[in-house]
């Protein structure tokens, strides 16, 4: 199998960074990508701001990101340049897709409404991209494979409703077809009722000193969750770990199952 790819999520948007609105779309991504047993391992928020949005992809790449997903700036005002930034940290250029026009035309119409010679501007993308038709609004998103140099790229709208549109009809099935590919990741996890973080801590770090495994907890009040993230190929390793931590959780009578 191929080692785990190292995802990105770069949020942009000045409306996100000025706290005029919570960054849900990073949460709902990186969700959905986990449920497949691939992990984001950096999520970036960033203002439309083109040297900004470029040194995120930097930042992005330093830490040696596979895949960036970016979300927001598709639209058809002056603000919106994801699309840009991408062409230029790819070095591909940006290619007319009468397609997009055509689409943006006619759901423009069934809406009552004319399409705009501003809005044009949602019709270029990187030379080679994947377009992924949008059908809750006008910006399409796409996919670019560009290694080398500059990596693969998922750009998204920032609309909610249209990120998820786009998921199901693309993004679901490409990440479940990636995840075959890789040494998925796992979480096994409990949650514990009326035991401090400290004291949960105690009884389990022993069990696992030295070993491969990464070790979390998170308070969710009033439950503490302790979990145990791994990858597929070391399930036969986890097995006696799990009995030591199982006849340890027994004891305590405070478990809450999920």
């Amino acid at each position: 199998m191929l080692e785990l790819h190292k995802i990105a999520i770069v949020s942009i948007g000045s409306e996100i960074t000025t706290g005029q609105i919570l960054n849900s779309n990073a949460a709902w991504l990186a969700h959905k990508i986990q449920e497949k047993g691939l992990s984001t391992v950096v999520h970036l928020s960033v203002p439309d701001d083109r040297p900004l949005i470029q040194e995120a992809y930097h930042f992005c790449r330093n830490l040696n990101c596979s895949l960036i997903i970016t979300t927001g700036g598709l639209g058809p005002t002056s603000d919106d340049f994801t699309r840009e930034t991408i062409s230029s940290e790819t070095l591909l250029p940006l290619i007319w897709n009468e397609a997009s026009w055509q689409k943006i035309k006619e759901l423009l119409k069934s809406r009552g409404r004319e399409a705009k010679e501003i809005q044009k501007q949602q019709c270029y993308f990187p030379e080679g991209a994947e377009v992924l038709i949008n059908p809750e609004g006008t910006a399409n998103g796409f996919y670019l494979n560009a290694t080398p140099p500059g990596g693969e790229f998922i750009a998204l709208p920032g609309p909610p409703a249209e990120i998820q549109a786009l998921w199901n009809l693309y993004l679901d099935s490409w990440f479940t077809q990636r995840s075959t590919l890789i040494d998925k990741t796992t979480i096994h996890s409990w949650n514990f009722k009326d035991i401090p973080e400290s004291e949960l801590a105690l009884l389990v770090e022993p069990i696992f000193q030295n070993s491969p495994f990464t070790l979390g907890y998170r308070l969710h009040k009033p439950f503490v969750e302790f979990k145990i993230i791994y990858r597929e190929s070391q399930k036969e390793i986890l097995l006696p770990y799990l009995e030591k931590v199982e006849k340890i959780f027994a004891s305590l009578d405070k478990i809450v199952k999920p």
